[in-house]
This record gives C-alpha cells, structure tokens and sequence, in this order.
C-alpha cells in the first residue's frame, strides 16, 4: 500500500510539470494550488499528444518516460520563481497540517484498489493491447486479430509509459487512482474554499465541492483497478464544465480568455482520442465556448477565422495523430465507425469491422444479453429498473428540479440586480443543457452505465445550484455559506459514499501484489494452446473464450480465431497482418 501511494504521489509533480511547460497552462493565469492539478490533465494530455506520435515510430517503454520525467523538470524549472512567491505566501503551519490530510486520500485508494475487482475489458484486450504497445511500434492492421486491439484508446499508451512494473508498481494500480486522487483534492480545495471567502461562493467552487460525494462514490464503486478510461473521461467532464462555468461567472479579458479557452478545447481533444462517445458532449461545449467569446468579444469576420484556426490547429495535435493511428491499426479513421475507409492491405474486411458497433450497442441496450431490446415502452421499463440506482434517481431528480427552476425563473429571472448572479445561472442553464443532450446521444448510441461519464452527475447538480441561487436571492438562504455546506453534507448523505474495501492487509502494507497476483483469482484457467492459420502463423488462443489477459503474443479469444490471418511479412509480426481472401 505504501508503494502505491508513493507511486500516485509522484505521479503529481510529473504530469504537472509537464502542464506548466505549455502555453496555455492555467498557471500562467495564476498561480494557485487549484491551477497545478488542473495543470495536471493539461500535462496528461500533452503525454498523450507526444505518445501517440511516439507510438508510431518506436515502442512504448521507459525511454520516453525519461523524456516526460525530463519534460516535467523543464517545466518546474521554468516557473522556479513563481513557486518560491506562492510557497513563501503560505501559511506554512496550516500548509503542512493540510498535506497531511491531503495525503490521506491516497493512502485510502492505494488501499482499495489492490482489494477492488477490474473491468471484463482487462483481459479482453487492454493488458494485450498494453502489451503490444510495450512491445512494438504501432502495428498495422492489428485489429485483424482481435478487432478491439483495433479500438484505439490513447489512455492505453500513458498506462503502458506507466507500466515499468518496478517493486510491483504498475499502471494496474496508479493509473486510475492518480487521476481519481488529484480530484478529489481538486473538489475538496473548491469546498475548503467555500470558508475562506468572506463574501457567497462562488459558483464554479459550489459545483466542484458538490461533485466532491460524486467522486468519492465514484471510485469506491467503479472499476478502479486496471486500464479502464472510464475515470478519465468521467473527470474531463467535470473538469470542463467547472472551467466552463468560471469563465461565465469572472468573464476575463480577452488575452485570459482565449488561454482558458485553449485549454478546454485541448482537454476536448484528449477526451476525444479516449473515447468516441465523449464527441458529443465536447463539441458542444466547445461551440459553447465559442459562443460565449463571440458574446464578450464580438462576432467580426476576421476574429471567428482566427479563433477556429487556433482551434482547429490545436485539436489536430491529437486528433489527426489518433486518425493515423486508427487507420493504421483497421483501415478506418474513426473505427468502431466503418464511416470512411481506406484501400490499404491491412484493412479490416466488412464482415469483421461492421458488425462491432452494432453489438456495442446492443449489449448495453440488452444489459449484457440479461433482458431482450424490442425498443418499445416494455423494454425500457426493464432495462431502467436494471440501471445504476443513484444514477437513475439522479436523472429523475433533475427534471424535477429542472421543472421547478422554470417556475423559479419565470417568477425572479427579471428581477435580478447583481450581474455575476445572472452570468451563473446562464452558465448552468447551458451546461445542463450540454449534459442532457450528452445524456440523449449516450442513450442511444450504448446505454450502459459507464459509458455515460459524469453528464447524469453534471446535469444534477447544474440544476441543484439553479435552484439554489434562485433560492438564495429570494430570500429564502440567509447565510449562503451554511447553506452550501448543508447541501454538500445532504449530498453526501444521500450517496452513502463509504464503498472503500475495509481489507487490510499486513503481507501487503508495504509492497503490492504483482499484477499476475491481482487477476488470477478473475482470469480463470490460464492453459494457452495454438492453433495454426492457412498461412502457417501460429495464434495463442485462451482455453476460456473469454479473453487473453497477459499471454504471450499473438494471442486471440478462441471465437475469434480467424484461419484467414497472415503476416504482411511472414515471421514478423511488426510489419502487421491482414486477412486472405
């Protein structure tokens, strides 16, 4: 557990590092504790940017590690000064008693995620697509082996960076729980901010302290252990729509605007190269964002060119690198999508590639085959009573309480006297109405649970903070501090959030178990046999259908064997592999 928590805590100052080197990092706007961890994701998804492009020419290991470690010192180096001023402006005794109990966190997750059990898509195809990253550069047309080695998660290449495996340390533990930990702290700071100011909370501080319960929910009953993306999607939403709402409620100038707003469109780009179900929700909030400046700024000709530009160039740092990628690894831009294709030798024939978007889609909308999808009235009863309880009583709370903040708006929206206030409520209407749009493309595109992100959790407590604004200038909320806390307090209550593993033990205090450890007791039989293709090459296939965890290359689920298989290059498994006709 020590090892663990060590291995999370030294995650910080590297991503963050790496986030302080770009132009566009918040902590050029200020200097604060809340700016490093958003510095944080921005240092996340510039090692994204920079692994992807990487992956392409050579193999995922600990050289460009050393680079990222590298980049993070340059980074921290640069903004030596700006560190000393912030440290020596500190409360040193008050600091020191608030890392200590900022440290706690993550003693807490590095206990809970040895005992928590890993998504099926571990042994599916993350520790083998891990695997192949690890082992070589990009290989074409890998998806003809398995087709989701082919769905491209650019997450999976920070976790095989991440993967050195050094006294058991692997992506296995730290990856998840170092992105849920830097939240909560992010959270837990915007709650501790709540005291400190002497006039009402802000709102983007009231939105993140209310998320707080969400997270810690979150990861005590998630899938925390693994390779998972899920966590890192669920945190750019919030993450984007708290950045999103502060830029309505201070409306900088322009020079600060357009740096946050940079920042949010490059966090939209990370998200879109993890997961194609987060493109709805992010191209919403960017034409938000675009919206908003054209609002504050004006809507000239030249001005929208040269914001677009800016912008597209920045989402084609990752994107068009994550196209290549795609392509390179099925023959389609935006597989699962078969969309566009492209006549290259490796790509993946229709009968492979078309039917796997369709069964997504159908095992979330059957609830993994546990109930039939006849898309009438009788299936979705079925399917809503099997979903996520808080999640569902989320939802039903929202339109209860988007129904009464009509009413409210109805009855105080012209009687406004402070701007901020209004600024607020704007930005929450919009942000509800960018969660449930997101809410909507999810039901339809795969309806599962953790599919969906954080937009149910979003798309509640915008509304909750609605009516709480509306309440506090009616009148109603004498002390909006204590009413704050309260509602945080109540929230938390109704999540019951204690889901953390209550194990402890002593043969693990110090060092973790190794990967190999944590998954036998999901893995099943581990007996690996081979079978040989028409072409001669020799495929490992589980004794399980189920999936090949960490066998050695190649290695294919049993049902998705294809004797059509061949190497480009016979015996060489780099230059890739196609399908015989």
């Amino acid at each position: 557990m020590i090892i663990i928590t060590l291995g999370i805590l030294l995650q910080l100052p590297i991503f963050i590092g790496i986030g302080l080197l770009l132009p566009w990092s918040p902590i050029k706007r200020q200097f604060s504790f809340e700016n490093l961890l958003l510095c944080f994701f921005s240092g996340w998804g510039a090692a994204v940017a920079f692994l992807q492009i990487w992956h392409l020419l050579i193999k995922v290991d600990a050289i460009p590690l050393l680079f990222l470690i590298i980049a993070a010192g340059v980074g921290w180096y640069s903004t030596r000064r700006e560190c000393l001023v912030f440290w020596q402006s500190l409360n040193l005794r008050m600091s020191f008693w608030l890392i200590g109990l900022a440290v706690l966190p993550a003693f807490v997750l590095a206990n809970h995620v040895m005992f928590t059990e890993p998504t099926v898509d571990l042994g599916l195809y993350h520790m083998q697509t891990v695997k192949w990253i690890n082992q070589f550069a990009i290989v074409p047309g890998l998806g003809n082996l398995h087709h989701r080695l082919a769905f491209n998660n650019a997450s999976l290449l920070v976790a095989a960076v991440l993967d050195i495996n050094f006294l058991n340390l692997s992506a296995y533990y730290l990856i998840n729980t170092t992105i849920v930990y830097v939240m909560i702290l992010l959270c837990g700071t915007a709650f501790y901010n709540l005291f400190r100011h002497e006039s009402e909370p802000t709102m983007p501080d009231l939105f993140y302290a209310l998320l707080l319960p969400v997270i810690i929910w979150q990861s005590g009953t998630g899938f925390l252990a693994g390779y998972t993306p899920d966590f890192l999607i669920f945190s750019l939403e919030i993450i984007l729509t708290g950045e999103f709402l502060r830029l309505f409620v201070n409306r900088p100038e322009q020079p600060e605007f357009n740096s946050t707003a940079a920042n949010l469109v490059c966090l939209v780009a990370l998200g879109l190269t993890v997961k194609l179900s987060f493109a709805c929700f992010g191209v919403l909030l960017v034409a938000a964002v675009f919206l908003l400046q054209g609002n504050l700024f004006g809507f000239s000709q030249r001005r929208q060119i040269r914001t677009w530009s800016s912008w597209v160039g920045l989402l084609a740092i990752w994107v068009i690198p994550w196209m290549v990628r795609s392509v390179i690894l099925s023959g389609y831009p935006f597989f699962p999508s078969t969309l566009l294709s492209l006549p290259f030798p490796w790509r993946m024939p229709d009968y492979l590639a078309k039917p796997v978007q369709g069964v997504i889609t159908y095992w979330a909308r059957t609830r993994s085959e546990t109930i039939a999808y006849s898309a009438d009235w009788k299936w979705f009863l079925a399917w809503f009573e099997r979903f996520v309880y808080e999640a569902k009583w989320a939802f039903l709370l929202s339109m209860a309480l988007a129904v009464i903040n009509a009413v409210f708006a109805l009855v105080f929206y012209k009687k406004l006297e402070n701007q901020s206030k209004q600024s607020a409520e704007l930005g929450l209407a919009v942000a509800s109405g960018i969660s449930f749009v997101g809410i909507l493309y999810w039901f339809f595109l795969a309806p599962e649970y953790r599919f969906s992100g954080a937009l149910f959790w979003i798309l509640l407590i915008c509304q909750a903070l609605l009516a709480f604004s509306y309440l506090w200038r009616a009148g109603f909320l004498p002390r909006s501090v204590s009413a704050a806390a309260a509602l945080v307090f109540l929230f938390t209550l109704w999540l019951s959030p204690y889901q953390f593993s209550r194990n402890i033990s002593i043969g693990w205090l110090v060092m973790p178990p190794s990967v190999e450890q944590a998954v036998s007791q999901y893995r099943g039989d581990k007996t690996i046999f081979q079978q040989t293709t028409n072409s001669g090459l020799n495929v490992n296939l589980p004794l399980e259908a189920e999936g090949c965890w960490d066998a050695p290359l190649p290695c294919a689920p049993y049902k998705d064997f294809n004797p059509k298989l061949a190497l480009l290059e016979p015996g060489n498994l780099q230059k890739g592999f196609y399908m015989e006709k």
